[in-house]
């Protein structure tokens, strides 16, 4: 059982990241995902522009504009 209720945010976000999967790494598209996560809503989600741009209209028509993270325009989809 946890202490506390279980939130969920999901953001996605998409770029080309050269890596060695034994060490840890840190790359611009990683620290973007992770920051549009922040601003993602609780039981939503955000979606970055290039992830938005290959979707469906009959989806994209359902999000919300969101805040400019690291200069990458975002998306957001509430939550219930």
């Amino acid at each position: 059982r946890l202490s506390r209720p279980f939130k969920v945010r999901i953001a996605l976000h998409m770029g080309r990241v050269l890596a060695d999967l034994t060490q840890v790494q840190f790359s611009h598209v990683i620290d973007v995902a992770a920051h549009v996560e922040k601003v993602s809503p609780v039981n939503g989600m955000a979606l970055t522009q290039p992830i938005v741009q290959l979707l469906d209209p009959s989806v994209t028509d359902r999000l919300e504009p969101g805040p400019d993270v690291d200069g990458v325009v975002t998306y957001l989809q509430p939550g219930s």
